[in-house]
């Protein structure tokens, strides 16, 4: 059995007009025309034999089938001018021409529908939860380096009571690519770090906002992140780095994430000797 339906309005909700008599549901092949389809051809399985389903113009199509499951979505308001909104379309009684996509389960876009307020069939946009807090903190920690690197100057992991010893790390800031959250949410981060812990192993640290830089001949040594230590001991150093970060919400103005991640460097041992005069003929 064959049905052909012209259809003035997009066929993704039509799975959900008609049952066929053994309780599956119709199978439906649109052809396009423009933004909307043209036809909707309907068909049973199961009766006269499978037939083939027929497009306005007589020629066949394949079946499609309708485990694709999908939802519509508010997509804004209708433009009158390509897209750019400098007007609108506007509906009888004055208000705006609402558009509407159907988004299927694997994220990709279907059709689109316009509707006024009080026509029979917009679309039933299914209501969406944003993301809590908790959930946009926890995909923030997912993109946080997991570690961080101390570097010690002077190299080869000895250095000299009473001298300036050189610590430096690297954190740049990056933003990431859309992430996934709840359905209908996508999070892009700003992530930069905000403090700087320094333990150098004798029991002193420090706190800094900025990740210092290694000494290169001709920058001046007090400019840097320096410790001097006082006596003879074998020390083992560490940075740890806070991160925090901005999140946009599908496209929107970055907000403050609540929270921020910690992350610390390995142990860097460091033998502290003291400098022994020589005389040299």
């Amino acid at each position: 059995m064959t049905f052909l339906i012209l259809a003035a309005c997009p066929p993704a909700f039509a799975g959900n007009i008609a049952q066929c008599q053994d309780g599956t549901p119709v199978e439906v092949e649109t052809s396009a025309g423009g933004s909307f389809a043209a036809a909707v051809a309907v068909a049973c399985k199961g009766h006269d034999g499978d037939e083939e389903l027929e497009d306005e113009d007589g020629s066949s199509v394949d079946p499609v089938s309708t485990e694709t499951q999908g939802h519509w979505q508010w997509a804004g308001y209708v433009c009158d001018n390509g897209g750019i909104c400098n007007s609108r379309l506007l509906c009888p009684d004055g208000s705006p021409k609402m558009k509407f996509v159907y988004v299927y389960a694997d994220g990709s876009l279907g059709d689109t529908r316009q509707a006024c307020p009080g026509d029979a069939d917009i679309p039933t946009v299914p209501e969406v939860t944003p993301p809590s807090p908790g959930q946009i903190f926890k995909a923030f920690k997912s993109v946080v380096p997991p570690s961080a690197e101390l570097s010690v100057q002077p190299p080869g992991g000895q250095t000299l009571v009473n001298f300036d010893t050189i610590f430096s790390t690297k954190a740049d800031p990056f933003t990431t690519g859309e992430i996934a959250l709840v359905p209908g949410f996508k999070v892009v981060f700003e992530v930069f770090p905000t403090a700087f812990t320094w333990k150098f192993g004798d029991g002193q640290e420090l706190k800094t906002d900025w990740a210092g830089k290694p000494w290169t001949e001709g920058v001046d040594v007090s400019t840097l992140i320096t410790h001097a230590y006082t006596s003879k001991k074998d020390v083992k150093a560490s940075v740890s780095i806070t991160w925090g970060a901005k999140a946009s919400l599908n496209g929107g103005e970055p907000v403050p994430v609540d929270g921020t991640v910690s992350v610390a460097s390995a142990m860097v041992p460091l033998e502290v000797l003291e400098a022994v005069p020589q005389l040299v003929e």
